[in-house]
């Protein structure tokens, strides 16, 4: 009779495990899955954001031709940091989609997305740092503080608005980001 109970709860135990390791691989696949849909929509917006950067740097060029204007030299100033980002976020969005979540160790991609996370953050203080540089410049170069009131505010306030333009990117990538982070520690917790 004790053989009988054993091997009853034997046959139990294995079929729970067996469950759990179904369940456990559904969800690393899952988990997987959802990480990698995160890492296509980062490429995406990025990609996005180069062809918008791309088309305004053309209209630009196009408008001032048309128009037979010098391009002043702030304008050579942001075509000519223009290159360096285009090209560093092609770089980035390369690395990124050389994680490839499915096929590398957990550890390496965790240190991958790490990386990746504080060249963000490093591209976001540069960017604002930038654009506030450029304004207080075009500010006292172009004189606006002998201008009226109104032609003021619409300085400032298209300051705050490419401010926030750029906020609102990186936090869009962030958001992406933190879910990453958030699906590779549930992904290492179930493979440990």
């Amino acid at each position: 009779m004790e053989l009988e109970e054993l091997k009853k709860s034997w046959l139990t135990l294995d079929k729970h495990l067996e469950d759990k390791v179904i369940i456990n691989e559904e969800a690393i696949s899952r988990l997987i899955q959802h990480t990698n849909q995160n890492v296509k929509a980062i490429n995406r917006f990025s990609s996005q954001l180069r062809i918008l950067s791309l088309c305004l740097l053309g209209l630009t060029l196009v408008l001032f031709n048309v128009h037979n204007y010098e391009l002043d030299i702030y304008f050579r100033i942001i075509l000519l940091a223009l290159m360096p980002a285009l090209a560093w976020d092609w770089f980035v969005s390369n690395y990124l989609a050389k994680t490839k979540t499915d096929e590398l160790p957990i550890s390496s991609v965790i240190f991958r997305f790490n990386k990746i996370h504080r060249w963000i953050l490093l591209e976001r203080l540069i960017g604002l740092v930038f654009l506030l540089t450029m304004a207080v410049f075009m500010f006292f170069h172009f004189q606006l503080q002998h201008s009226p009131a109104p032609i003021i505010l619409i300085f400032i306030f298209l300051c705050i608005a490419g401010i926030c333009f750029v906020l609102w990117m990186y936090k869009k990538t962030f958001l992406h980001l933190r879910t990453i982070k958030k699906n590779l520690a549930e992904l290492k917790e179930l493979k440990e």
